[in-house]
This record gives structure tokens, sequence and C-alpha cells, in this order.
């Protein structure tokens, strides 16, 4: 049985977004911010947010009545109407963009979108493995653009394992950037990627000028369905 990852996407400049469809918690947290990139930032990632948990769990509520707050670790959790949300939810902005994926079978999802960015070769040596040296080396047609996708798996396996930066990065590692496509992943690329912990699937696809990416615990017997809402 296939084991589904919702997940959206929205331009961020197309809404003008105020700051009343958020709870008196999440209300409290966006106070705290003192610069508006921060506090934009904010208010995009809830609203995307609260719109998947909506449509994906068909609740007939209010965004108001949903809550996303932060573990002490970062990991995202959401309340519907003060009660926990038996959920695993990503969140991830950068440029325009603001995504998000949800997860209510159980699974560990990771989401990031990353704006496509020359970085220096300092950073791939810093942050890469020699694997992912040869993957750059192999494909550099598509150099900034690679750097930037692997990355953004980086990103978002550790955001899945609840870490965050706090991990050496090259403890997630990148195998393969074109695996055959799934049929359950119409639209996404597959790629192949290793962690300290846990056995994990991969997709990504490029937005204009970012990549986004989704992944998610691999499951033995089934694939995982990226549904889009």
């Amino acid at each position: 049985m296939n084991k589904q990852v919702f997940w959206s996407l929205t331009d961020k400049t197309k809404f003008d977004l105020k700051t009343s469809f958020l709870s008196k918690a999440e209300q409290a947290v966006y106070d705290g911010f003192r610069f508006d990139l921060r506090r934009n930032s904010f208010l995009a990632g809830r609203w995307v947010a609260k719109g998947l948990i909506q449509q994906a769990v068909s609740l007939d509520c209010s965004y108001g009545e949903i809550s996303i707050l932060n573990e002490s670790s970062g990991k995202p959790y959401a309340l519907v109407e003060g009660e926990l949300l038996e959920s695993v939810i990503s969140i991830s902005h950068a440029g325009k963009w603001a995504a998000a994926a949800l997860s209510v079978d159980g699974l560990r999802v990771g989401m990031d979108v990353e704006v496509v960015t020359p970085r220096q070769g300092s950073f791939v040596a810093d942050y890469f493995t020699s694997r992912e040296f040869e993957i750059l080396e192999d494909q550099s047609e598509n150099y900034d653009r690679n750097v930037t996708l692997i990355w953004s798996v980086k990103e978002a396996t550790l955001k899945a394992l609840g870490l965050g930066l706090r991990l050496d990065t090259r403890k997630v590692w990148v195998d393969s950037l074109d695996l055959p496509q799934e049929r359950n992943s119409v639209g996404w690329n597959r790629l192949s990627l290793g962690a300290i912990e846990g056995v994990w699937d991969g997709y990504w696809r490029q937005i204009e000028e970012a990549v986004l990416v989704c992944v998610a615990d691999s499951q033995i017997g089934s694939e995982v369905e990226l549904v889009r809402v």
C-alpha cells in the first residue's frame, strides 16, 4: 500500500499576508522577530502549511484555529483547536517561495526549497562528500544547480531526522541525482541518498530559479506517493 506525502508550494509575492490568520501562540512568536524578512518568511511558511493541513486532512476550521509551533530542536508540529495533530510537517522558504510537506501515515518527511546560487569551491570542500564532488564533476554543465540541489537534500534530510544543521552535513550524502522515475512521483526527479540513520527516498524538481526537494522514509514493498494540494 502506498504511503502519501502531501505537499504545497506558494509564490509568496502573490499574497499580501497579514497576521490575522495566526493563532495567539504564533502571534507571540511573530512579535519576537526583529526583522521584516524573518517576519515575512514566518507568515508565508505558516500560510502554506495551514492550507496544506486544512486540505490534506479535510479540516472544518479556520486558519486561526490551526497553530504551527516548534519543538526546542526547531522541528514544527501542528495543533488543531488545541489538540495535537498526529502528523509530520516540514516547512521551508527561500526567495519568493514557501513550501511545506505533510505526512499523516507516520512517515518522517523533510522538504526544502533553495534558490540556485553560485557558491565557492570552499563551500563544497567543507560540506560535501567525495562522492558528491564526483557528481559535480561528472555533471559540470549544471554545476551551480547541482551544488544547490545537493545542499537542499542535506537540509531536507536533516529536517526529517529532527537534527537540523547541528549535525555534520557529510552525515547525509547523495549517491545519484538521476534515478529512474517512479509512477507515483510524476513531475519529480528521483535521487539516491543515505544518512547516518534510516533509509530514505528522495525526490527533486526545478521551479524556475529554485530547486525543491522532498525526502521521506523508504517503504519496503510500497512507494511514496507525492500529492500536491
